[in-house]
């Protein structure tokens, strides 16, 4: 079975019929061609997923970035907001403690005045 004829490369020319509305000057199908064209076919078509695969990582990474950045500015406004409050609660203690001396000067004070006041109607 294994001929001379069988190990020879398929050269044989195969018109293969185009409608008669299209031009077919210069125009020669043959099986060799085909097989070329289809092989620049096949390396443009693994081209354009490899493109699109290529894309594909750089929108996840792209994605990855903007929420790692999102999450990591949440973290540090939180920790800000944290810091405010801890200010605005010693701002308070401290004003609450003013108020406390402030109070018990002025009940000093008056009993002072109390006493003077015994004192002079005496």
């Amino acid at each position: 079975m294994d001929t001379e004829e069988n190990k020879k490369p398929d050269t044989r020319e195969e018109i293969i019929p185009l409608p008669e509305n299209q031009q077919t000057k210069g125009l020669k199908l043959t099986l060799e061609n085909l097989k070329s064209e289809s092989s620049s076919l096949k390396l443009l078509m693994a081209g354009v997923v490899i493109v699109l695969f290529i894309g594909f990582i750089t929108i996840l990474m792209s994605s990855a970035s903007i929420l790692l950045d999102d999450w990591r500015f949440h973290a540090s406004s939180y920790n800000e907001f944290m810091q405010t409050l801890k200010t605005q609660e010693k701002i308070i203690q401290n004003y609450t403690d003013e108020q406390k001396t402030t109070l018990e000067t002025i009940q000093r004070i008056e009993n002072d005045l109390k006493i003077i006041k015994e004192k002079l109607q005496k």
